[in-house]
């Protein structure tokens, strides 16, 4: 465990190791894909052509990365349409498999987030509650 907390591609390792410290199978990731001429290069997407360039580039890069996975220890998530990066759930040994994988840039805790919707519309329209 201490290898992977020391891994510099892995960005807040206590929020990711935490779920395996607790006893949890599979901890939730964003994965950065390695893509050194992507930077400044996306443009305009209000272009819809620029868009479907973007799309296929990310898709392009992705593709190979997702051809080699061990889908015993990693489920994909969301692929990402515009970024060269996709979510998924990783047992240790998954973790640990992307971490060593030259192609990946950097893995962060995929956090959920959930909208407290009946406490904050009353704040945003600042009208008192009857």
């Amino acid at each position: 465990m201490e290898l992977l907390r020391t891994s510099p591609k892995l960005r807040h390792p206590h929020t990711v190791l935490e779920g395996f410290e607790r006893g949890d199978e599979v901890v939730h990731v964003i994965v950065s894909i390695r893509a050194d001429d992507w930077a400044g290069r996306v443009g305009d997407l209000r272009d819809i052509r620029r868009r479907e360039e973007v799309r296929n580039r990310a898709r392009s890069i992705q593709e190979p990365v997702f051809q080699r996975l061990n889908l015993q220890e990693i489920r994909l998530g969301n692929h990402f349409s515009y970024m060269p990066a996709f979510a998924a759930s990783v047992t240790r040994q998954g973790l640990a498999e992307l971490l060593d994988d030259p192609d990946i840039e950097s893995l962060e805790p995929d956090r959920i987030l959930t909208a407290h919707t009946p406490q904050g519309i009353p704040l945003m329209d600042r009208t008192p509650r009857p």
